[in-house]
């Protein structure tokens, strides 16, 4: 077999590969057609959204504190007791308090203390 007749034997088996390819596409086509999911139309009670962006700004309050993430090293007592304050919290007033927010009023009572004591010195 010489060189040329490489060339077509390769050619034809690319046309054959071309055609089985397409014709397998065309059956997935043909099978996703047949599973097309159809999405329920709007109620009149739903919103329709946009893309469109608005020149409205969210506007924070000046004086709204941020909540910043941080990792802290505690004593299991002191998380035993975070436990049982939140505990006695939810008893008393029917609301689970979040270990977080607990730990910020005792970081600001905290604070307190010292500027009291400063100010005393």
């Amino acid at each position: 077999m010489d060189y040329s007749q490489l060339l077509n034997l390769q050619k034809e088996l690319d046309q054959k590969d071309k055609a089985s390819k397409t014709a397998s596409l065309n059956d997935r086509d043909e099978k996703n057609q047949k599973v097309k999911i159809t999405t329920p139309p709007l109620l009149q009670s739903q919103p329709q959204k946009t893309n469109e962006r608005t020149n409205e700004q969210k506007t924070k309050k000046a004086n709204e504190r941020q909540i910043e993430r941080h990792s802290f090293d505690i004593f299991s007592d002191q998380k035993m007791g975070l436990d049982e304050l939140q505990l006695m919290l939810y008893r008393k007033q029917g609301k689970k308090p979040k270990i977080g927010s607990l730990v910020r009023e005792a970081i600001d009572d905290l604070f307190k203390k010292y500027k009291n004591e400063r100010k005393n010195e």
